[in-house]
Formats: structure tokens, sequence, C-alpha cells
């Protein structure tokens, strides 16, 4: 649909297409999440891994989201600040658990501050 629409400017189908590719690897990431949940130790890294990409890029779904209808506005650099913030809060949170943890039979639990 977005390729046949004629009103949306290279740039807004550009960002749309990149906008539904993310959210096709997020919704990989989450079914490779279940599936992987409560599996043998061995797979617990990749566990974590997937658990920290999905709360990382939904973010970044959002801001492509408000990027191709908003386009550039004042709360481009408020994003700019909040989104590399959240990776980090993400990364804090493998070893803190404050977003999700994964117990000692690699099931994954949603933290205190999901």
């Amino acid at each position: 649909m977005v390729y046949k629409n004629i009103h949306y400017s290279k740039q807004r189908k550009r960002n749309s297409y990149w906008s539904l590719g993310l959210l096709l690897i997020i919704n990989l990431i989450e079914w490779t999440s279940v599936m992987l949940d409560g599996f043998s130790g061995q797979y617990r890294i990749w566990l974590v891994i997937n658990k920290f990409l999905n709360h990382s890029l939904i973010p970044f779904l959002g801001y492509f989201v408000i990027h191709i209808w908003v386009r550039h506005s004042k709360y481009d650099r408020l994003l700019a600040v909040l989104l590399p913030g959240n990776v980090l809060f993400q990364l804090a949170s493998i070893a803190t658990g404050w977003t999700f943890s994964i117990d000692q039979n690699n099931y994954y639990h949603q933290g205190r501050y999901y």
C-alpha cells in the first residue's frame, strides 16, 4: 500500500519501509524469545540478547512512526537523548533486572520498571 500511494514522497515511503522492516524484525525477535523461554541453560545468552533487542528496538519503531508523520519537530532532540538512554537502561537491566530478568531455569520475567 505504501508503494502504490501517490501522496507519499520518496522520503516518507522510505521511512515507512524502514518502520515496517523494523516491525518485522521486532516480531521475529519476540517470536524467537517465546520459543527460547524455558529451554535449557545453553540458550540463556540468546534469550537475554533477544529480550535486550526487543526492549531496545520498540522505542525506535515509535521514533520512526513519529518521524514519518510529524517530520522534524521539537521532539527530535528529546528523542535523540531518550532513545540512547533507553538502550543504556536496557543494558543495565541485564544485570539489575529493572525491566526483565532470566531466572536459573531460563524463564523470562518482567522487572519492576517494565
